[in-house]
C-alpha cells in the first residue's frame, strides 16, 4: 500500500486508457489526449456559434459515439459536463445521473468494447452494478448499447458493408463485426429501437473502424466512410470523426465519398496528420489520419491544418472542392496554381500507372492523332488477359476512366507476378474457377474484346474499382508477338 501511495504522489499514476493495446490497425483506440484535442475544437466552434457560451454548461446538449471502443470520448465528455454543470446542479449524484441518462450515449462495436466503455464511463461494466456511479438506470447496458448482429448477405457480400461471407459468416459466440450503426436502411428507426423515443443528437463524435479484412484477397474493404455518411443522415449540429486520410486522393471504392466530402461546404475544420504515428503511436495507417468537424450551420471554406512530426502548417482557409482530389499541403496549392496557369498538357498524356505505387513511361512510339489503320491495343498481365479473352472476366479494373468504346486488342504482358502457383491457386479459389492453364502466352496479342462502358459500381464479382471497364464479345486470336506498352497504344504489326 505504501509503495502504491508513493507512486501516486509522484504524479505518475497513468490513465489506463493510454495503456491498453489496440484491437488492430483497423480498430484503433483513441488516446485521451487526442480525444480532448477534438473536444476542444468542438467547444471552440460551439462558442463561436452561440455567442461565446460554454457547451459544457448546457444540460440539454446530447452526445453520441456511434462506434465506441474504450469509451474515451464519452468519459471525457462526462468529465467536462460534470465540471461545467456544477453550479446549475450542485448535487453531484443528481448531476452525474442527469449527464449519464440524458446527455451521453454510445454504441459499442463489439461485446468486449461495450464492457470496456461502460467501465470507463460508469466505473462498472454494468450500469446497474454495485460500483457504478450511475444510480438511475434500469438495465445493465445503461446508455452504452451493444447487440451482436448478423450481416445481411447479398450473394457473397454483405449488402450494408461489403464484408465477405466466407470470412464473416461466423458461428454463434464469435464477433461478426456487423456494426449496428451502419447495418440498417433507416438509422433513425434503429436509434429509436436502441435508446427509445425520437432521438436527436446535437453532437456525434467518434473513431470508427477503418476497414474489414477481405475474403482472401489483398485489398481490404474500407468502411469508415459508411459511418460518416450514416451520421450525416441524423443531422447533428456537429459531427466530428477521426478517419484515415486516404480518401483525400485515392482509396478502394471511395470516389463518391471523396467528392461528397470535398464538396461539403458544412465542413468547418480539417486537421490532417500525414504520419499516423503522430496520433496513434505504434500504429501504421497508410497515408495518415485526419479528424474533421462538420458544422450544420456553416456554409463556406474549411479551416485546414496539417501536422507532421511537430511541424504545423496552418490553419489556412481552403475551398476543399477546388480540385477533384485534396492537395494536403497548403503550401503546394500556390505551386499548383502556377503550373495550371501555363495551360500545358497534363503529364497523364505521357505517363500511366502500371501498378498502384509505381510509374512507368509509355512514351515510346506515342502519337497524338489517330492514323489510318490504327487498332487500339491494351496491355494486361496474365492470367487476367487469358480470363478476358476466354469469356470469364467481364470487368477490367483501373484507376483511370476510359473514354474509348468499341473493340480493343488484348495484349498479354511479360510480367509473371500473378501466374505463380500460389497466385493461381488463390484466383481459382476466390473466383470459383474449375481450372486454369499451367502456362500462359506472354509478350503479344492473345485476343480481342469490346469496351462497352466505364463504371464506378458493378455487381460483377470481378469489379474492384475505382473504375471498371465493362467488356463484351471477347474472344481468342492466334498469338502474335508484339512489344507492349502501357495504356492504349497502336501495335507495330
Amino acid at each position: 500500500m505504501s509503495d502504491q501511495a508513493s507512486f501516486t504522489l509522484r504524479g505518475r499514476n497513468p490513465d489506463v486508457l493510454t495503456c491498453i493495446a489496440n484491437l488492430s490497425n483497423d480498430e484503433v483506440f483513441t488516446p485521451p489526449e487526442f480525444a480532448n484535442r477534438m473536444l476542444d475544437t468542438l467547444a471552440e466552434a460551439w462558442a463561436a456559434n452561440h455567442g461565446g457560451k460554454n457547451i459544457w454548461t448546457d444540460p440539454t446538449v446530447t452526445f453520441l459515439d456511434p462506434c465506441t471502443k474504450s469509451g474515451v470520448f464519452l468519459r471525457e465528455i462526462t468529465s467536462r459536463l460534470n465540471q461545467g454543470l456544477e453550479k446549475a446542479m450542485p448535487d453531484r449524484q443528481k448531476r452525474v445521473d442527469h449527464i449519464l441518462t440524458k446527455q451521453v450515449f454510445g454504441i459499442g462495436i463489439t461485446q468486449i468494447t461495450a464492457l470496456l466503455a461502460r467501465r470507463s464511463v460508469y466505473c462498472s461494466k454494468h450500469a446497474t452494478g454495485q460500483h457504478s456511479i450511475a444510480k438511475s438506470f434500469a438495465n445493465d447496458d445503461g446508455n452504452i448499447w451493444f447487440k451482436r448482429l448478423k450481416h445481411t448477405w447479398d450473394g457473397d457480400k454483405c449488402k450494408f458493408c461489403g464484408a465477405g461471407k466466407s470470412v464473416f459468416d461466423r458461428a454463434a459466440g464469435l464477433e461478426t463485426h456487423a456494426y449496428a450503426f451502419i447495418h440498417t436502411d433507416n438509422i433513425k428507426t434503429r436509434l429509436a429501437e436502441i435508446f427509445g423515443g425520437n432521438m436527436q443528437f446535437d453532437v456525434i463524435i467518434g473513431n470508427p473502424p477503418y476497414q474489414l479484412a477481405s475474403d482472401g484477397g489483398t485489398r481490404d474493404v474500407p468502411i469508415y466512410q459508411l459511418f460518416v455518411d450514416q451520421a450525416k443522415k441524423l443531422e447533428p449540429r456537429f459531427l466530428a470523426m477521426v478517419i484515415p486520410s486516404r480518401w483525400m486522393a485515392s482509396g478502394l471504392g471511395l470516389s463518391e465519398f471523396r467528392q461528397t466530402m470535398l464538396g461539403d461546404r458544412k465542413m468547418r475544420e480539417l486537421v490532417d496528420y500525414p504520419a499516423a504515428a503522430d496520433v496513434f503511436p505504434g500504429v501504421e495507417v497508410k497515408a495518415g489520419v485526419c479528424y474533421f468537424l462538420r458544422d450544420a450551420s456553416h456554409n463556406g471554406d474549411c479551416k485546414v491544418t496539417t501536422i507532421r512530426g511537430g511541424e504545423i502548417v496552418g490553419p489556412v482557409q481552403r475551398n476543399l472542392g477546388e480540385y477533384d482530389v485534396f492537395v494536403r499541403d497548403a503550401r503546394g496549392v500556390a505551386i499548383l496554381h502556377k503550373v495550371l496557369g501555363r495551360g500545358e498538357a497534363s503529364i497523364n498524356t505521357i505517363l500511366a500507372r502500371d501498378k498502384e505505387f509505381g510509374w512507368t513511361s509509355n512514351f515510346d512510339g506515342f502519337h497524338e492523332r489517330e492514323r489510318s489503320g490504327d487498332v487500339p491495343l491494351y496491355y494486361i498481365r496474365q492470367p487476367w488477359a487469358w480470363l478476358i479473352v476466354n469469356g470469364y472476366k467481364d470487368i477490367e479494373n483501373r484507376v483511370w476512366a476510359a473514354k474509348l468504346r468499341g473493340p480493343v486488342l488484348i495484349h498479354a504482358g511479360l510480367s509473371k507476378q500473378d501466374t505463380t502457383a500460389e497466385a493461381l491457386a488463390y484466383i481459382k479459389r476466390h473466383y470459383r474457377l474449375a481450372n486454369l492453364p499451367d502456362t500462359f502466352e506472354t509478350g503479344g496479342i492473345v485476343g480481342i474484346a469490346e469496351i462497352s462502358d466505364c463504371v464506378e459500381h458493378h455487381r460483377s464479382q470481378w469489379f474492384q474499382g475505382p473504375y471498371g471497364w465493362t467488356l463484351a464479345n471477347a474472344r481468342r486470336l492466334p498469338f502474335k508477338p508484339v512489344k507492349g506498352q502501357l495504356k492504349f497504344f497502336t501495335p507495330k504489326i
